[in-house]
């Protein structure tokens, strides 16, 4: 019920990646399909939707931009409806509006399916020309009065029209009988990927744009003091801290007669942080500093995560390297190797952690593997007496110990060394087969 396309011309025509066409495509497209004058003539493509749950009134949609295009597929697809279309030849003229098809009596339409259809292809009937359109406008306005009471009762629900909504432009129904105008195809290009600063940092806080403006939001405190720093380091000042808790952050130039000072806060109810005053330096420098003193190696540390976890292997005056070519300042070595160590315990434990483990790990391979032996020998300490300190520890598998006995009796023991914190040997024993 509803429209009735009886009288037009059905095809099939199909679609690689429609969401991906703009409307002006896919007008160019169908005005060269339908072997019409590019110049004189348009396609007009007008949808055939249903707002009800039950669809059982249908209507025809004009499509004039292409979040209307995006939307109708997409409502077609949570539907599991095929996406049906009307094309109607319209006349370019300079006073024509959006909408209006310009379509006489006699002229062929088509009707238009973009993702397949169960209609069999072929099927066409002829429309009836001469007929007074206003009459007949007129009664399919009174028709869709009645059918709109009966879709209010049968939509209990109230399932939105997804085609009406167009976020884009915020516009209501009357936007569609302005004039159009003519868009440049440069200007559809998306080119937000470019408008994004990359200041080359692995900073975790929002504002990566090495200063601190008023109202700048922050996740937690630590983001803002880095950020802080961050920006004390791009400056070449230093800063000191003169409060510190848990809701508020005030810090001042080291310079007594520089004004430069930035506080932040956390507000009531609110777990993020804002920066409320802001004063820049306008004392000047001597001379460039060679390190900063709040370049630390916890910061250090998170700013080269990513760069010493995925290349374990370099070394420390790789990492010197690296921090003065990206921030100009010469660290030492042992606050490269700090950084180094902090990174890697933050992604893989301590030593400590590690042998904390290693007695647990082997408890449990014997559970699992029964057979396997395991040897542990700790010592305790009379300070803490609650506290085990792991000595040496020996394990074997139940598979190697049943192998075993089919090999030469000749064991052959490799070691090498530790070179961890807490040092030492490991020591492996290896066995022959009789084919060596």
């Amino acid at each position: 019920m509803g429209a009735d396309l009886s009288e037009f011309h059905y095809e099939e025509f199909h679609l690689s990646n429609p969401k991906t066409w703009r409307v002006s495509q896919l007008k160019e497209w169908l005005t060269v399909n339908f072997e019409l004058n590019p110049e004189a003539y348009t396609v007009g493509v007008h949808a055939l939707w249903s707002s009800s749950s039950t669809q059982i009134f249908w209507r025809l949609k004009p499509i004039e931009r292409t979040s209307q295009w995006v939307h109708w597929l997409e409502a077609c697809e949570r539907r599991g409806t095929h996406p049906i279309a009307l094309m109607l030849p319209e006349a370019k003229e300079v006073n024509s509006h959006e909408g209006e098809g310009e379509f006489h009596p006699g002229q062929s339409s088509q009707s238009y399916d973009a993702g397949g259809s169960s209609f069999q292809s072929g099927q066409s009937s002829h429309a009836a020309g001469g007929h007074d359109g206003s009459a007949e406008v007129d009664s399919e306005e009174e028709e869709e009065e009645q059918m709109q009471n009966m879709m209010d009762e049968e939509d209990e629900d109230e399932v939105e029209d997804e085609l009406d909504s167009d976020q884009s432009s915020g516009s209501d129904n009357s936007d569609d009988n302005e004039e159009e105008d003519p868009i440049p195809s440069s200007w559809n290009q998306d080119l937000s990927e470019a408008m994004i600063v990359d200041d080359r940092h692995d900073s975790a806080w929002e504002y990566n744009m090495n200063t601190i403006s008023i109202g700048a939001r922050y996740a937690d405190k630590r983001h803002l003091q880095e950020a802080i720093t961050q920006w004390a380091m791009n400056t070449q000042r230093v800063f000191r801290t003169t409060v510190s808790s848990h809701k508020f952050l005030a810090v001042v130039c080291s310079n007594a007669r520089c004004p430069s000072r930035v506080h932040g806060y956390c507000p009531k109810y609110d777990t993020t942080w804002v920066v409320s005053d802001f004063v820049p330096h306008t004392c000047v420098l001597k001379s460039m500093l060679k390190d900063h003193r709040k370049l630390t190696s916890t910061l250090l540390a998170r700013l080269f995560y990513n760069d010493i976890v995925e290349n374990r292997a370099m070394g420390v005056k790789a990492l010197q390297e690296r921090v003065h070519l990206k921030y100009s300042y010469q660290i030492s070595y042992g606050k490269a190797w700090r950084a180094k160590q902090t990174a890697l315990e933050n992604r893989f434990g301590t030593f400590l952690d590690a042998y904390d483990g290693v007695v647990r790990l082997l408890q449990t391979l014997k559970d699992r593997n029964p057979g396997t032996h395991v040897d542990i020998e700790d010592f305790g300490i009379p300070e803490y007496p609650n506290v085990r300190v792991l000595h040496r520890v020996f394990f074997a598998f139940s598979i190697c110990i049943e192998a075993f006995k089919h090999c030469r009796p000749v064991m052959c023991v490799d070691g090498t060394f530790l070179t961890g914190r807490y040092m030492g040997q490991i020591l492996i024993a290896i066995g022959v087969d009789g084919n060596n």
